[in-house]
C-alpha cells in the first residue's frame, strides 16, 4: 500500500482524482487532503471537498474497492488562499463553473452539506470543535503546510508521496518552512506545466503553474540543491535549501500528457453508469466535455471528450514501483525544466533548452554569463524534473478509471 498526501483545489478533475484515489483503499492510503486556492477560492474548495467526501460516505464507491459507508475518516487541512509572494489570485471558474463543480451547488443545492460555511469560518477563527463523529473527515486546526510537514515527520523517510494537483503554494511553503523535514518525502507528483503544447491559462502556461509560478519554481528547484533556477523573491533566502537532507524527486504530469488521455463521450456513457455515484458524477462533469478538436487540434473527429487531468497523477502513483514501470509501460524522462516568473506574456511557462549542446567544455573560461546565461549548459546547475512521457495508452486509462470508480468494464 502506498501512503499519499493529496494537495488539491477541488474543481471537476480534482474531484475525479479524489474519487479515483479513494476508490482503491487497498492500494492507496490517503494520509491527508490539503486544500489550496486555485480553480476557485479556498473557501469554495473546502465546500467542494466536504461535498465530495460526504457523498462518498453516503453513496459509497461501487468499484472493485467497494468503499462503503464505513470509509475511514480522512484528515483535512486548509492551506493558502493566495500565492506565496503576491495578493493577486486567478481562478478557473470559466472552465469548472463558478462553484468549481459545474454549478452543482446551485442546480442541486440539496447535495451541499449544511453547515459547511460555519465549519470553514470556525477554522479561520480558531474556534474549531470536532463533534460530529459521522463526518467523513477530520478538519485539522493547523495550516496545510504544517500538517504536510507533520505527516512527513510521523512516517518513515521515503514512505510518503505528495500528489499535488493544484497550485504549488502549500508545497513550496512546507519546503521553505522546514527543508530537512520536507526532504523526507518519497516523491512529489505534480499535475502541471505545458511543455510542447499550448497553455490553458495563457498561450504558454498551464493553470497550476500560472496561478503561482514562484511556488512552482521553488518546488522544481528542490530537485537539485545546486540549482540556479530559483527566482529572486522578496524575503526568500534560497540558501535555506542547503539544509535539504537530499534532493527531492519531482515528477511532472503535464498538459502534453493529460490531453492525450481524454475519455471519449461514448466511453463515458458506457462506463459512468449503474450506480447513484455515477448519477452524481454525471451532474458536475456534464459541462466539461469538449470537442476533441478543441483538446488536441485534431480535425474531422466528431465526438466530444472529457480530460481528467489530475486523475492521471493517481494512475501514475498507482503504477510507480510496479511492473508497469519495470516493463517500460510508463516512461519518465529527466529534464532541466524551469518556470518563468517574470515574463509579461509567458508567466508560468515551463522552459527547456532545445538548442544543440555546445562543444565548449563546461567550466571553461569561455562559458561566461554572455555565452550561457542561466547556466543551461552545465547540467549540474539545472533542475532535474521527471516528466511523464509515456503510459500504457489512452484506452487503458479510460478502462482502468471507469472500472475503479464505477465498477464497469468498457469495451
Amino acid at each position: 500500500m502506498k501512503n499519499i498526501i493529496i494537495d488539491t483545489d477541488p474543481g471537476v478533475d480534482d474531484a475525479l482524482a479524489l474519487l479515483y484515489a479513494l476508490s482503491l483503499p487497498a492500494e492507496l492510503n490517503v494520509l491527508l487532503i490539503s486544500l489550496t486556492f486555485g480553480n476557485v477560492s479556498l473557501k469554495q474548495c473546502f465546500c467542494n471537498a466536504y461535498t465530495i467526501l460526504e457523498t462518498v460516505r453516503k453513496l459509497g464507491l461501487p468499484g472493485p474497492g467497494a468503499v462503503g459507508h464505513d470509509m475511514k475518516t480522512i484528515p483535512l487541512a486548509l492551506g493558502q488562499d493566495r500565492p506565496l509572494f503576491t495578493d493577486e489570485t486567478v481562478d478557473a471558474a470559466h472552465f469548472h463553473g463558478g462553484d468549481g463543480l459545474g454549478g452543482l451547488h446551485t442546480s442541486h443545492s440539496h447535495l451541499t452539506p449544511p453547515g459547511w460555511e460555519t465549519m470553514f469560518n470556525s477554522v479561520k477563527d480558531l474556534t474549531l470543535t470536532q463533534t460530529d463523529v459521522n463526518r467523513p473527515f477530520r478538519l485539522l486546526p493547523h495550516s496545510a503546510h504544517e500538517e504536510i510537514l507533520q505527516t512527513l515527520r510521523s512516517h518513515e523517510p521515503g514512505s510518503v508521496t505528495i500528489v499535488a494537483i493544484g497550485p504549488l503554494s502549500n508545497i513550496a511553503k512546507a519546503a521553505i518552512s522546514d527543508p530537512a523535514t520536507f526532504s523526507r518525502v518519497k516523491e512529489v507528483v505534480v499535475m502541471g506545466g505545458a511543455i510542447d503544447t499550448m497553455g490553458n491559462a495563457n498561450p504558454y502556461a498551464e493553470f497550476n503553474t500560472f496561478a503561482d509560478p514562484e511556488a512552482a519554481a521553488i518546488v522544481f528547484a528542490l530537485t537539485n540543491p545546486r540549482s540556479v533556477a530559483l527566482p529572486a523573491l522578496p524575503g526568500f533566502d534560497p540558501t535555506i535549501f542547503g539544509r535539504l537532507e537530499s534532493s527531492v524527486k519531482v515528477t511532472l504530469v503535464p498538459l502534453d500528457m493529460t490531453r492525450r488521455h481524454h475519455i471519449c463521450d461514448d466511453e463515458w456513457e458506457e462506463g459512468c453508469r449503474g450506480s447513484k455515484l455515477a448519477d452524481w458524477v454525471r451532474i458536475f462533469c456534464a459541462g466539461n466535455f469538449r470537442p476533441v478538436l478543441d483538446i488536441l487540434k485534431v480535425r474531422d473527429v466528431p465526438y466530444k471528450a472529457l480530460v481528467a487531468h489530475d486523475a492521471l497523477c493517481i494512475w501514475y502513483v498507482l503504477s510507480a514501483d510496479s511492473g508497469d514501470m519495470d516493463h517500460n509501460l510508463f516512461k519518465v524522462d529527466v529534464v532541466d525544466l524551469r518556470v518563468e516568473t517574470n515574463g509579461q506574456w509567458t508567466r508560468g511557462m515551463c522552459c527547456v533548452d532545445r538548442r544543440p549542446k555546445s562543444s565548449i567544455p563546461v567550466g571553461s573560461k569561455e562559458v561566461s554569463q554572455w555565452v550561457d546565461p542561466g547556466s543551461w549548459l552545465d547540467e549540474s546547475l539545472g533542475n532535474r524534473i521527471g516528466v511523464l512521457k509515456g503510459t500504457p495508452g489512452r484506452k487503458e486509462w479510460a478502462r482502468r478509471f471507469c472500472l475503479a470508480l464505477f465498477g464497469t468494464n468498457i469495451s
